[in-house]
């Protein structure tokens, strides 16, 4: 496939009409990809991959053994597996090492690194920056890789790949906010002004016209892992309040069995599993309202930005960048997370207001087409671009 590189670059020239100097070599760091992960940032990554691939020469550098079908039929996209190790203890050491190899012999062939999350890809790419001079963009994709006071991992290592990493990019103005807010916290008060000064909103993107809209449905659905975070276990807690809705539940995950024992005796709860992300829309079809109930650690996730351009109502919980994406009760309602009786009462309004349903749902659609993909990958590419003509001679 590296081999097609230099043909394809030609077609995408011509077909864009597109300066030479505005092509990029572009690598992408992120760790898994689907179908092996089917996290949000996973399957961003492959999109984003997919579409710059149409304009610019794209390398991902995962440690899936498995390409997703998306990108092995791309041209001028390649994917390079940086890393065999699976074993947690010895992971992240031969992760970062497999990779900077990886990237040491592809040096020549990048302009610029696009890394999905603050460690380990953030790390990775940063230092490959510093050893290289690729310029790099790191993309925090939650608050966890902020949270200081909760995770060691961040405490140690995100201050330093925030503060060499060439430019940073998050999904929300929320979670901009978020981070500078946490670093000022945290004593990084310098810091903080010099991420401000090259920090950069950019939201996940989505199809907006694929989807076919579903008829007015009651039926509630809730796709994610099943983590504690999530929230699911209030969700069940709230369906004990509204015996008359029905609930599917898509996902796996280290909760599974404790979510399964408390919904026993609620006959409105199924559990469907790990579902293929191809499978997805399927269950939203069948669905009328969705409910993202989490606790914490969002980013501005896939799930509701999927069901608002398939024209679901949306009930989800106020953190992270949800309400840069929901006004309440306009494109959808927000509760506060942990609120069992906020969350049985808005699941209660909008399965006996039918009009309400009608309003939200056509509201949502009209919300999420700000973050169609031909606008996300415009200014994700102005972006990389800014990096790349600052570094050339």
């Amino acid at each position: 496939m590296l081999s097609d590189f230099a043909s394809a670059r030609n077609a995408r020239l011509v077909n864009y009409c597109e300066p030479a100097s505005n092509f990029m070599k572009i690598g992408i760091l992120i760790a898994g990809l689907p179908p092996e992960v089917l996290g949000g940032a996973e399957t961003q990554a492959t999109e984003t991959a997919v579409r710059l691939a149409a304009r610019h020469e794209v390398r991902v550098f995962t440690r899936n053994a498995t390409i997703p079908a998306a990108l092995l039929a791309r041209p001028g996209c390649a994917v390079v597996r940086r890393s065999r190790v699976r074993w947690r203890g010895l992971r992240f050491g031969f992760d970062l090492c497999g990779s900077l190899l990886c990237l040491w012999r592809h040096r020549q062939a990048l302009d610029v690194l696009l890394a999905y999350q603050t460690v380990i890809d953030g790390l990775i790419a940063v230092i490959a920056a510093r050893l290289w001079s690729i310029p790099t963009l790191v993309w925090v994709r939650s608050e966890v890789e902020f949270s200081f006071a909760d995770s060691r991992q961040a405490r140690l290592l995100s201050p330093w790949v925030f503060r060499h990493a060439d430019a940073i990019a998050v999904q929300s103005a929320l979670l901009r906010d978020a981070l500078l807010a946490a670093l000022r916290a945290a004593g990084h008060a310098a810091l903080a002004a010099a991420v401000e000064a090259k920090i950069h909103v950019i939201a996940n993107g989505v199809e907006v016209d694929k989807h076919v809209l579903p008829g007015d449905r009651r039926e509630l659905l809730y796709v994610g892992r099943l983590a504690t975070d999530k929230g699911v276990i209030n969700l069940l807690e709230a369906l004990r309040h509204c015996p008359a809705l029905q609930l599917t539940i898509v996902g796996e995950g280290p909760q599974r069995a404790a979510l399964e024992a408390a919904a026993r005796g609620l006959a409105n709860v199924h559990f469907a599993g790990r579902c293929a992300p191809a499978e997805i829309p399927a269950h939203m079809a069948r669905a009328g309202i969705l409910v993202l109930p989490s606790l914490r650690n969002e980013g501005l996730p896939n799930v509701l930005l999927e069901a608002m351009a398939g024209g679901l109502v949306v009930i989800a919980s106020r953190n992270a960048g949800i309400p840069d994406l929901i006004t309440d009760g306009e494109s959808g309602l927000l509760v506060a997370p942990g609120d069992v009786a906020a969350l049985a009462a808005a699941l209660k309004r909008v399965s006996e207001d039918e009009l309400l349903r009608l309003a939200l749902r056509r509201r949502a659609r009209e919300a999420v087409r700000r973050y169609a993909w031909p606008q996300v990958i415009e200014k994700l590419e102005q972006c990389l671009l800014k990096l790349v003509t600052a570094r050339r001679p």
